[in-house]
């Protein structure tokens, strides 16, 4: 199991590494060259659909497309972050539960985890590795995690319902 992780995590960084833009991310970077961030987010939010958190990302995340690394390091930190986002649920639970997992028990599911759900998810490529899908879906689903690792603490402090709200207000 250990092995077919390591190879999923690698897999899926050589996949950033190779990646490229979708037709829906050459939109943006040309609306970006052509038209204020204002106006974008208006049209956006007006003709596109009505996620504002996901309209705001998608034109903050662009800017950075002239960069030449830029969808490995996007698609490097939507990974870390998603394996971050399940390795705290599984924690929480790993406490909640009193299961006495150790780190690289813990560790390895999120590993495992995260497969499951790489190949349970429709059209992967579209949702992990194009900015446009990935911030719509595959960040909710993080998002989702955040929040859902908050809610799970036995003792919740005021950060955790700060965490809440925003993860709740993001998608």
């Amino acid at each position: 199991i250990l092995v077919q992780g390591i190879l999923l995590v690698v897999f899926l960084f050589v996949t950033a590494w190779f990646n490229r833009f979708s037709a829906d991310d050459y939109l943006f970077i040309g609306e970006l060259r052509n038209f204020s961030f204002a106006e974008i987010y208006q049209k956006l939010y007006l003709t596109w659909n009505g996620r504002w958190t996901y309209n705001f990302a998608i034109l903050f995340f662009i800017k950075f497309s002239e960069y030449k690394y830029f969808l490995f390091a996007f698609n490097g930190l939507s990974f870390l972050l998603l394996f971050y986002s399940i390795y705290l649920v599984l924690n929480v639970l790993n406490k909640k539960h009193e299961t006495n997992l150790n780190f690289k028990t813990v560790l390895l599911y999120t590993i495992v985890f995260s497969g499951v759900f790489f190949f349970f998810t429709h059209f992967t490529g579209q949702s992990w590795f194009w900015i446009s899908a990935s911030l719509a879906y595959l960040w909710s689903c993080i998002f989702f995690l955040f929040g859902l690792s908050s809610w799970l603490k036995p003792i919740h402090r005021f950060f955790d319902y700060f965490v809440i709200i925003i993860c709740c207000l993001i998608k």
